[in-house]
């Protein structure tokens, strides 16, 4: 209410509507001797538009006035407060006649209290005490209230403010999260792409290689076939078929070794260009049927039956890069399909923890002939409830990661233990060793430190995922040059559910 609000002491600003000229005059008087500020009106009519120019603190009403009445007079006051959002301001009747019918219609009409004309004066001077703490009270309330509606439409205001700051904040945060999907996405593609190009490459230069030697050995094949008799015919189908049959896979220093001691063999037989031929016998892998293959260097079509040969090695040789490219490949989208589905519920049961090990080793196996030893450290520990895929899969990860740690070449402890209410695996190799700035890396989501084609670096991602699935813990200990062990807890559950 500005311009109409002030802190009300004992003196007040009255307005007394009065048609009588001597009562009026009076009250004038009497009011004005305690130090209060009056007003008159001669009517209701006068009396509110009075009102309506200028704030009073109580207004003493008349009821019989001429023109507009008491009664009517208030009901305008109150109709006009209402629009203007003014403080309720007290209204006094006087009455020279305080009947029951007055007070009642005083009290409809909105007036707060009544007032016999001709009050003595002490009556009169605490009557108007009381109606001007009331008044102040009243004003104080109503500033209460306009400092109490500010206070919510602040708040109002505040609540649109956070609720539009959390608006943003959600879009802000939704953006964040497809900007970071649409990264992880991008890595992802950008690394599988990468992983899997190597393979492809691979088929497709083996894939020519095969059409090429294909083309010579077919050209070949008949009239090889037509210079050699029938025992030299079935001695070179059972060497090319040894060759075809034969899994192993020379390193390359095994490889140099072997074609040396072919070598010495074939000039100690008298067989001519002893160093390439040997090359190509031990490519076929067939150095131990030397005896064997002895009547075909000897044979006067000896080149063209090399030229064959040669032919179908590559061949051989081109089929076996193309398998093992396919089954890289096969590995990628193996670690792709484990890490997009390591949250996913399995069939909890009681596991063994040393059958899974060997298992796992025992799929390893080829890999390891290469130069891996295997120590095996197992205590006597009970079984596991737990999923069978998810600790098949964290066991293998770890063994392959330890055995491309090593280049498949050093020695891979693995162990279990029972300590407290935990079982204990650990999984250790005398590889090169985590290199500090990559340590706090090693489970991120394809990182890795291996060359192209030799994995996508989703392996240690896996198995954190497993393991905080089943809120096992896993920990590391590795010394570059030196080795590193994995080792995770398992907790054994109190109930089975």
């Amino acid at each position: 209410m500005p311009g109409r609000q002030r802190q009300f002491g004992i003196h007040m600003k009255i307005l007394l509507a009065e048609d009588v000229r001597s009562i009026a005059a009076a009250m004038v008087a009497r009011l004005g001797a305690i130090g209060h500020e009056v007003s008159v009106a001669e009517n209701g009519r006068v009396a509110f538009h009075k009102f309506c120019a200028s704030h009073y603190d109580i207004i003493l009403m008349d009821i019989e006035m001429p023109e507009m009445n008491g009664f009517e007079a208030t009901t305008h006051i109150r109709s006009f407060e209402a629009t203007q959002k003014w403080a309720w301001t007290p209204i006094i009747f006087l009455t020279s006649s305080n009947s029951p019918e007055n007070l009642v219609t005083a009290i409809e009409a909105g007036g707060d209290d009544f007032m016999v004309k001709g009050l003595p004066e002490p009556i009169l001077h605490a009557k108007m005490k009381a109606l001007a703490r009331i008044a102040n009270m009243r004003q104080q309330l109503s500033i209460a209230n306009s400092e109490l509606h500010e206070a919510c439409k602040s708040a109002e205001n505040a609540r649109q403010q956070t609720a539009k700051a959390l608006d943003d904040l959600r879009c802000a945060q939704a953006e964040l999260i497809q900007s970071e999907k649409m990264a992880a996405l991008g890595h992802l593609v950008t690394s599988v792409a990468h992983e899997i190009n190597t393979p492809i490459g691979a088929i497709k230069s083996s894939g020519k290689s095969i059409a090429d030697a294909l083309d010579d050995t077919l050209k070949n094949m008949p009239q090889l076939f037509n210079k050699l008799d029938a025992p030299l015919r079935h001695r070179f189908i059972e060497l090319i078929n040894h060759a075809k049959r034969s899994n192993s896979e020379l390193s390359t220093r095994e490889g140099r070794a072997a074609s040396l001691e072919v070598a010495r063999r074939l000039e100690a037989a008298h067989i001519e260009d002893a160093r390439r031929k040997a090359g190509l016998l031990v490519k076929l892998n067939v150095q131990s049927l030397l005896d064997d293959t002895l009547p075909l260097l000897r044979h006067a079509e000896c080149e063209l039956i090399l030229d064959t040969a040669q032919s179908i090695a590559s061949i051989i040789g081109s089929t076996r890069n193309i398998n093992i490219a396919v089954e890289r490949v096969s590995r990628i989208v193996y670690a792709l399909k484990a890490f997009s589905s390591a949250d996913e519920n399995g069939e909890m049961i009681d596991v063994n923890l040393r059958q899974s090990m060997d298992a796992v080793l025992k799929d390893y196996q080829s890999q390891m002939l290469q130069g891996s030893k295997v120590v095996r450290q197992y205590e006597e520990i009970p079984p596991l409830w737990c999923i069978r895929e998810d600790m098949q899969q964290v066991l293998s990860h770890l063994i392959h990661n330890a055995l491309q740690a090593m280049d498949y070449q050093g020695t891979l402890t693995v162990g279990l233990r029972r300590l407290g209410d935990e079982a204990v695996v650990t999984v250790s190799d005398t590889g090169c060793g985590i290199a500090f700035e990559n340590r706090d890396k090693i489970f991120d989501a394809f990182f890795t430190t291996r060359s192209s084609g030799e994995g996508c670096g989703l392996g240690l991602a896996i198995v954190r995922k497993i393991v905080d699935k089943h809120q096992w813990r896993i920990a590391f200990q590795s010394e570059p040059g030196v080795g590193t062990t994995f080792s995770i807890n398992l907790p054994y559950p109190k109930t089975k559910s």
